[in-house]
């Protein structure tokens, strides 16, 4: 074998290696990238995986719901991302929005660290779907900066979407805005409220749909489960709305039900683990027991 097939061999390898983490020899403007024909062949790892797991998703909905799936239906790529690592977890095989779209430390100008070359960049163009959860607590120039890429990356083939709102992307946005909002530090009320998505120029292209039903309610065993629930959850909801409590100087006062508070005053966290987890050392051995 020649040097220079050597050469293009080795390079494969590595190009294989970096794709495999979502990175390519494009990214290094030092290095050579081969252009034989065999490179053609490798083609972009983060499209094949979603295209692997989204189709498995899909012919699972399929076997429940008995409707037959074309094969652009299953081509389709979806990407699901969280704006918190923990809730990310709950995503199997997806990631943070800050991992997936490479956000940076965020000014009102900034874009995403996506090069037009780069896997990334063809994974986004080829997505059709994104749905983005607990969008509430992150600074509106995160999505504003994807906004912005997702323009410029879409600009090269279509300039119609480059003037479209995520370039044309069908973006779901998930959240309760009664839930934590941007964190500002040192930031005032204001500073925290002109900080959030609906604060947005974006949010004026958002079609706003409300949940109606607590899934929650649906799962309870029994009708005193299910009394019990609703009681809490529309305790819950009040609070959030502001329709109990009285005010106290800046702040709201709110009285909670002894049926919700620990009353021990020995040593409470304990007191709260054995209501959760009754007998725990004595189970923790037993995964019957969680």
């Amino acid at each position: 074998m020649i040097d220079d097939e050597l050469k293009t061999l080795y390079l494969i390898e590595i190009e294989k290696i970096l794709n495999n983490n979502a990175r390519s020899l494009r990214d290094y403007q030092s290095m050579p990238y081969s252009e034989m024909s065999d490179v053609c062949l490798f083609r972009n790892k983060l499209i094949e995986e979603k295209l692997a797991y989204d189709t498995n998703k899909l012919t699972l909905t399929n076997l429940y719901t008995e409707q037959k799936m074309t094969h652009e239906q299953r081509e389709k790529i979806v990407l699901n991302v969280a704006s918190s690592g923990i809730v990310s977890l709950l995503l199997p095989g997806d990631r943070t929005a800050h991992s997936r779209f490479l956000i940076p430390t965020i000014t009102d100008e900034s874009t995403c660290n996506i090069k037009h070359d780069s896997l990334k960049a063809e994974l986004l163009i080829q997505s059709s779907l994104i749905i983005w959860d607990e969008t509430p607590m992150l600074n509106k120039m995160c999505f504003e900066a994807l906004d912005r890429t997702l323009r410029d990356l879409v600009s090269v083939t279509d300039q119609h979407k480059s003037h479209q709102p995520f370039g044309g992307k069908i973006v779901v946005l998930g959240g309760d805005f009664r839930q934590i909002l941007p964190v500002i530090s040192k930031g005032s009320r204001h500073d925290i409220l002109t900080s959030a998505i609906n604060s947005s120029h974006l949010w004026s292209f958002c079609k706003v749909l409300k949940l109606e039903t607590n899934m929650r309610l649906l799962m309870s065993f029994s009708n005193q489960d299910e009394g019990e629930m609703k009681r809490f959850a529309n305790w819950i909801l009040d609070v959030g709305n502001r329709n109990i409590g009285f005010v106290v100087g800046a702040e709201l006062e709110i009285e909670i039900s002894d049926d919700l508070l620990i009353t021990t005053t020995d040593d409470p966290l304990s007191h709260l683990v054995d209501f959760a987890y009754p007998n725990l050392l004595q189970n923790m051995s037993d995964y019957r027991y969680f």
